[in-house]
């Protein structure tokens, strides 16, 4: 198995950012957002600048199953991940329906969140 740091949203914003310091750091990288080409661009530009390892996979999270799919990928691809940046967006509406008060939260107050957990 090959390690990697693994960044979701890794095409713009916060994610390339997170993927630009990591590979600084000579940490190989698993690039994922839905951007196929976005995520082409930004691996070879890691590979150039700092001679590590960058797997793209275009993916989007925000389908049902994702999560699982994209595991069974890593798996497939023999890579075992290290270190998660979870930056890729998400759906507010969404997290509610799936994990009730917990997913209104998702913006909110997060002392009050993990008070509810006691």
């Amino acid at each position: 198995m090959l390690h990697h740091a693994l960044v979701t949203g890794a095409s713009r914003g916060l994610g390339r950012a997170f993927a630009r310091a990591l590979a600084a750091r000579k940490h190989d990288l698993v690039l994922v957002a839905r951007s196929g080409e976005e995520l082409e661009a930004i691996a070879i530009e890691l590979r150039t600048a700092h001679g590590i390892q960058v797997e793209t996979i275009p993916f989007d999270l925000a389908v049902m199953g994702a999560g699982q799919r994209l595991a069974d990928e890593l798996t497939a691809r023999e890579l075992e991940i290290d270190l998660l940046v979870n930056n890729a967006g998400f759906d507010v509406a969404c997290l509610q329906h799936e994990y009730g008060i917990f997913g209104g939260h998702a913006g909110g107050n997060v002392i009050e969140l993990l008070s509810r957990l006691e």
